[in-house]
């Protein structure tokens, strides 16, 4: 220990003519009588009248005092300022500066004496000044001992003190090892020190002596915990606390607590979590046998040891979760209502009231995988059965092998107890590390497995031994923080923090079991996108990863269905170019025969190409020129992107007209000329436009595609494309697919009367009353209804157009768009188009050749034998070839028109409208010579009309 220094006697004196300064000299007597001079200077003149010595002594004694006392001044205001400055001054400095400078100060204030003293060259004012100086050096000598004194004391005290921290350091770094023992000891010296230097009674020692120990332990404490959390709590739980002050041991407590918190959750949970804590107390108990910790301890120790005299295993074999939860072969509940079962810990592992079933729910797995997988060998069932890694699952396989006598791939009678027997146990002793269970326990729990009784005699015993021995309950389960866990350092907690503890055991159990969770679907989401973006089913995770997440069963379970759902997302991948007929081929080929031994998965795979191949035709029905940029890249068909450039876009449109066919009967879809997202821009870029812009460049695209001839089909698939999203392009490419419409501008004429219509442009929009009378009922859907208000915006858009131009009249325009409308029968309908493009049938009117059409129509109609359903009744050919010609017409189409009954259609034998198609018979007639039929025998009401509605 190092030495303390001592100050005893080492006043130092000043010595000044021969005498010491160490007390003060108060029988100095000066040489010159002051006071006798000042009196006499004071006496009244009439005492010194009348004489000149008396006048000149007082005059003397005045000087003399006068500069005696500014010698004086001076120099109390340079022995002030040597003793007071508050930087400088001797009564400023503190501790050991005191000690050492007071020297220097008794040297510094002889020498202002000196200094003053020798500036006086007059012997009776240097008299004077000494006699007054020498009292003011002795008094301010005495103060500045007793100063220098008590700082001495000081500095010994702050050098001790200084000495004690040090020692406190110096034990926080060596920790408690015999060194840092050693370190403590000096430090208990040094304060026994202290206390004898400033006269600590008994009481004020041993606190000094507490406080330097808390304080040590305090900063061994935190050098400990950054390196060894756990070990510095079980030292402070076992010595520390017992040492340490109340206030400081709390805070180191919760310093040491706060690092090895993470250290402890993680072996409580390696212990199977909160659940199977409050089942520690009875393993404990068995191990050491003399807990006494009441009626609840010794009835989990009684219902966890089983039937018998169970033998003896180590207390690592009975501190597992599978041995405290009655669970010795780590069954997974997963939905199962197991017999005995009271609960489940964080990983799914079952509780159970006793090992008997525990034991009887890994026979029932068992048979599962025998009676439902046909697994019933030890590799098999041990590879289903045990989540490890390849090494560890071979391990296991091999010891359940050897312990058995029964080789891996043999195959065995699950069914049978004997087997069971044999494979049981080690299967135990792998899971919990023995098998700490009687002969009596394994095989009640194998005969109740197997749903077999033992012989008579004894089931009797074991059902009088289990209805007089407790069984766990889920009271049982019940967090109990005062349970012995034999985990000394959790046991030791105060109670509150054991609270804490197991509240975050039980958030990071869960946290854990979600983050695993949450990988595994990350990992599932991106094997699924490989297998639709490539076709490559192989970065599924391995039936491994999911059992280790969910368990045998369910993980088993969840891996067959995510692997079917990878090889649908590959069936996917390999669909979009195929034909309906190669899709329908391999539907064939992956349908298995009656005896085949893979039926049933071989009947999943087809199934699974069916889903695909439905969803696929599906979706290319609703987009097919999307899937043919991919799909069929040989008809080298791209993606329009500039729709500014017009030339371009109709040329690729007019690519796609030839192709439509290709597409249409390869993927079994209508024809579509235009992707979805494209009739999105199309729409797009045509609205940026004004109108006789929008008119002039549909008018070229119509020009284009019908070639300036009768294939209108492009323009009604593009109008049918559109359809709701925009009416008024949608009605000018309608329009523009009829013969009026090709001959007229139609499409541009329908953009450019639409603007006018709309903005009132002109009177005539001021017609749209009286056309809405004229074609009220020609539909055979209500007026008003979307079809309706088609046909009038497409006659009131030319009508208005035209007038524009020129001078139109509303029959006119109805004529130029649809056709002459005429009243057949009482029924308003519009006649075929092509009459007047038939010279041949074109004599005193449409409606005398339309006429002549039904009677060819009706002639073909009495030749046939079909039967139909008109008014109610059963109708044959000859029947329906009346009605053409005094039967009301429903229009449908150009030149297509229904035979109605009221609201009913006259329908054929499967209950369909039977279909007056006049397109055929015009053509078969349009070079017959001509015949005069006379004037028609009913009212002409417009010119020819025509319908493309936007359905």
């Amino acid at each position: 220990m190092p030495i303390v220094p001592k100050y005893e006697n080492n006043v130092p004196g000043v010595v000044e003519s021969g005498r010491g300064f160490g007390a003060p000299v108060d029988n100095v007597r000066p040489s010159f009588d002051y006071e006798n001079v000042m009196n006499r200077a004071l006496q009244p003149w009439s005492q010194l009248a009348d004489s000149t010595i008396k006048i000149e002594a007082y005059h003397r004694d005045t000087v003399v005092k006068a500069q005696a006392d500014e010698q004086l001044d001076a120099y109390n205001k340079e022995v002030q300022t040597t003793l007071y400055d508050p930087d400088k001054g001797y009564f400023a400095q503190r501790g050991k500066n005191a000690v050492t400078g007071w020297d220097q100060a008794q040297s510094d204030l002889q020498s202002i004496y000196d200094k003053h003293l020798s500036q006086i060259d007059d012997p009776d004012v240097k008299e004077a000044f000494k006699s007054n100086a020498l009292q003011r050096l002795n008094s301010v000598r005495q103060k500045t001992v007793v100063y220098r004194n008590e700082q001495n004391i000081r500095w010994r005290a702050q050098t001790s003190k200084d000495h004690a921290d040090n020692l406190v350091e110096e034990f926080a770094l060596g920790g408690f090892s015999p060194d840092g023992q050693r370190t403590m000891a000096s430090l208990m010296n040094e304060i026994e020190y202290q206390g004898r230097m400033q006269g600590w009674d008994e009481e004020t020692l041993k606190r000094q002596k507490t406080a330097y120990q808390s304080l040590a332990y305090a900063g061994a404490y935190g050098n400990a915990m950054l390196t060894d959390p756990e070990g510095a709590m079980r030292h402070f739980q076992t010595t520390g606390q017992k040492i340490m002050t109340p206030d400081v041991s709390q805070r180191v407590l919760m310093e040491l607590y706060k690092t090895s918190k993470p250290i402890m959750a993680s072996k409580l949970a390696a212990m199977g979590g909160i659940s199977a804590l409050s089942l520690t107390s009875g393993a404990v108990a068995r191990l050491h046998g003399d807990l006494d910790l009441g009626e609840r301890v010794r009835n989990q120790q009684q219902a966890q040891q089983g039937l018998g005299t169970p033998p003896k295993v180590s207390d690592k074999v009975l501190n597992t979760s599978g041995y405290r939860c009655c669970n010795p072969l780590n069954v997974k509940v997963f939905g199962n209502k197991w017999n005995g079962l009271i609960g489940q810990d964080e990983r799914g592992h079952g509780i159970f009231s006793r090992p008997e079933e525990g034991i009887r729910a890994g026979v029932k797995v068992l048979q599962s995988y025998s009676n439902k997988y046909g697994i019933n060998t030890i590799e098999g069932i041990i590879s289903r059965f045990a989540a490890a890694d390849p090494a560890t699952l071979r391990a296991y396989v091999d010891n359940v092998s050897h312990a058995s006598g029964y080789a891996p791939d043999e195959q065995l009678d699950v069914k049978n107890p004997d087997v069971l027997r044999k494979i049981i146990p080690p299967m135990i002793r792998q899971e919990i590390g023995d098998v700490p269970y009687s002969d009596e326990t394994i095989n009640a729990g194998i005969h109740r497995g197997l749903g077999l009784e033992t012989d008579k005699a004894q089931t009797t015993l074991l059902e009088q031994e289990e209805e007089r021995l407790p069984r766990l309950t889920s009271s049982d389960l019940i967090l109990n923080p005062d349970a012995k866990t034999g985990y000394a350092v959790f046991d030791n907690l105060p109670r509150a923090l054991k609270f804490d503890l197991l509240k975050s055991v039980k958030q990071g159990s869960d946290q854990n079991i979600s983050g695993q969770k949450g990988q595994l679907s990350l990992a599932i989401k991106n094997g699924l996108a490989q297998a639709r973006n490539t076709g490559d089913i192989g970065g599924i995770p391995t039936e491994t990863d999911f059992i280790q997440v969910y368990g045998q069963l369910e993980g088993t379970e969840k891996f067959r269905a995510a692997q079917q759902e990878a090889q649908f997302n590959a069936n996917l991948y390999m669909m979009p170019g195929m034909s309906v007929a190669d899709m329908e081929s391999m539907y064939r080929q992956l349908t298995p025969e009656k005896g085949d031994p893979q039926y049933a998965e071989r009947m999943k795979q087809r199934d699974l190409w069916q889903k695909a191949m439905n969803q696929t035709q599906k979706e290319r029905a609703e987009d097919p020129v999307q899937f043919a940029f991919s799909g069929m890249p040989d008809l080298g068909l791209q993606p329009i992107t500039d729709w500014a450039n017009q030339t371009a876009v109709i040329n690729q449109i007019q690519k796609r007209i030839d192709n439509s066919g290709i597409i249409s009967e390869r993927f079994g879809t209508p024809k579509k000329l235009l992707s979805n997202s494209e009739v999105t821009a199309w729409l797009q870029s045509l609205n940026g436009m004004d109108a006789p812009h929008q008119g002039a460049y549909l008018q070229r695209l119509s020009d284009t595609l019908t070639g300036g001839g009768d294939n209108v089909e492009p323009l009604a698939i593009l109008a049918n494309q559109i359809g709701g999203k925009n009416s008024t392009i949608t009605n000018a490419l309608a329009v523009a697919a009829t013969p009026n419409g090709r001959e007229s501008n139609g499409a541009m004429r329908q953009m450019q009367g639409n603007y006018i219509r709309t903005s009132k442009l002109g009177d005539a929009y001021k017609e749209e009353a009286d056309l809405r009378t004229q074609l009220s009922g020609i539909l055979g859907v209500a007026d008003g209804s979307p079809q309706y208000e088609a046909m009038v915006c497409q006659i009131m858009n030319e009508h208005c157009y035209a007038n524009s131009v020129g001078s139109q009249d509303l029959s006119e325009s109805i004529t130029n768009v649809y056709g002459q409308l005429v009243t057949h029968n009482g029924k308003k309908i519009f006649l075929p188009t092509q009459l007047s493009k038939a010279p041949g049938l074109h004599v005193f009117g449409n409606a005398s050749a339309f006429e002549d059409i039904l009677s060819d129509i009706g002639k073909d109609f009495a030749k046939s034998k079909k039967t139909f359903r008109y008014a109610g009744q059963q109708i044959n050919g000859n029947q329906l070839s009346n009605l053409l010609s005094s039967g009301p017409l429903q229009y449908v189409a150009d030149g297509v028109y229904y035979i109605v009954n009221g609201l009913e259609y006259v329908r054929d034998s499967k209950g369909n409208p039977v279909v007056i198609d006049t397109s055929p018979y015009i053509q078969r007639n349009q070079n017959a010579p001509q015949i005069n039929y006379g004037e028609p025998n009913y009212e002409r009401i417009t010119g020819p009309v025509r319908y493309v509605g936007t359905d």
